[in-house]
Formats: structure tokens, C-alpha cells, sequence
């Protein structure tokens, strides 16, 4: 571990879950912008809103794809972070354990 840096499985795992639904959120939003268009009811459609859709949209899905799938690798990477800091502290605790049985036991003189 690097020195002063100390792993927070259960933080990692939160931020990794806000983006998560940011993704999904975000993901909603254009599903019922979609939706409304289809309806024929754009909610706050403007010309240059209609625009940028049209030069930009496809980005803006590609772009979107690729956040869902970097937050669901982050979800991922927390996990494991969290099973390895797991694993070492047990190792830790065990190795530890090991080493106090195996040294004499000093006594401190009255």
C-alpha cells in the first residue's frame, strides 16, 4: 500500500454506485425526450436544441454507452478493491498472529 493512502472499499464502492445513476439517470432523460418528440409534444425542444441533437446525438450516445460501461467497471474495480483489502487484512491478522506465537513472550520485571 502506498504510504499515507488508505483504501475505503465502502467509498469506492459509493462513488462507483453515484455513477452508476448518474448514467442511468442521464439515460432516462433522453428516453423521454425521445418519447415526447415522438408525441409531438417536445417539452423545451428549441432550433437549437435540434440542432445540437443533430450534429451531436450520436455522440452523445456513444458517449453515454461508454459512461455506463466505465461506471459498471468501476463497480467492479470497487469490489475487487474491496475483497483485496479484505484478503490482506486477514493475512495481516494472521501473519501477525503467527509471529506472536512463535516469538518468546517477554515479561516486564516489577
Amino acid at each position: 500500500m502506498i504510504q499515507g493512502v488508505r483504501v475505503d472499499p465502502p467509498a469506492a464502492r459509493a462513488a462507483a454506485a453515484d455513477l452508476v445513476e448518474v448514467g442511468h439517470r442521464w439515460r432516462q432523460l433522453r428516453e423521454r425526450e425521445a418519447v415526447a418528440v415522438a408525441a409531438d409534444r417536445p417539452a423545451w425542444r428549441e432550433p437549437a436544441t435540434a440542432e445540437f441533437d443533430a450534429r451531436y446525438g450520436d455522440a452523445q450516445e456513444r458517449l453515454l454507452a461508454r459512461w455506463e460501461q466505465v461506471a459498471a467497471e468501476l463497480v467492479a474495480l470497487g469490489d475487487a478493491a474491496a475483497r483485496a483489502a479484505e484478503t490482506a487484512a486477514r493475512a495481516d491478522d494472521s501473519g501477525a498472529l503467527r509471529l506472536r506465537r512463535g516469538l518468546p513472550q517477554v515479561r516486564e520485571e516489577p
